[in-house]
């Protein structure tokens, strides 16, 4: 048995060496080194480092990444995908997940009406290692996370990767529009 390889790309068979594809295996120790430290436009509380597994492998339909949120912190402003799934696996950590009725965007009538009409009404969770979360296309709860522990929340999260989407902030009352990958807020 060989060795794992020590770079993430490896020589495309039959061409010269300059030539490289993303090699399949991404290991922790290249991972650890590639976590940025992001902070969401709409919610100052949203601090995280991130790292990007998926495009190290060349996947190229689907994003898969790693986030780390420290003590305190939430992990994004409250949202929904119009257009793509979104799933979470929690790996270390407690927090909880914030659930919030999309009233004005395109989320489910009955759900509106059981939350109310001000989008705001909110169900909190308590998530810990293990847990699995999903929310399909036009979900009609926006989510995040926040983190009410002591040490980081670490989760894996991944979904389609589409130059297109619709996303809503129910509370900021602020729609981000993506088109072809540019990104634009506007209000709700």
């Amino acid at each position: 048995m060989s060795a794992p390889p020590t770079s993430n790309s490896q020589p495309h068979a039959g061409t010269s060496s300059s030539s490289t594809i993303p090699h399949p295996y991404n290991p922790s120790t290249q991972i650890t080194t590639t976590f940025k430290p992001l902070t969401h436009p709409l919610n100052p509380a949203a601090t995280f480092l991130t790292a990007d597994l998926s495009t190290r492998t060349g996947l190229q339909h689907t994003a898969i990444k790693m986030n780390r949120i420290p003590p305190g912190a939430d992990s994004t402003e409250c949202h929904a995908h119009k257009d793509t799934e979104e799933w979470f696996y929690i790996l270390s950590g407690e927090g909880e997940m914030v659930l919030r009725a999309v009233v004005d965007g395109y989320g489910d009538k009955g759900l509106q009406e059981e939350f109310g009409k001000t989008g705001v009404e909110e169900e909190l969770i308590p998530i810990a290692p293990g847990d699995f979360i999903g929310f399909p296309r036009a979900a009609a709860r926006a989510h995040m996370f926040r983190n009410t522990g002591t040490e980081e929340l670490v989760y894996i999260l991944g979904g389609e990767r589409s130059a297109n989407d619709v996303v809503d902030y129910p509370v900021a009352r602020k729609r981000l529009l993506v088109k072809e990958g540019q990104r634009e807020y506007v209000d709700l």
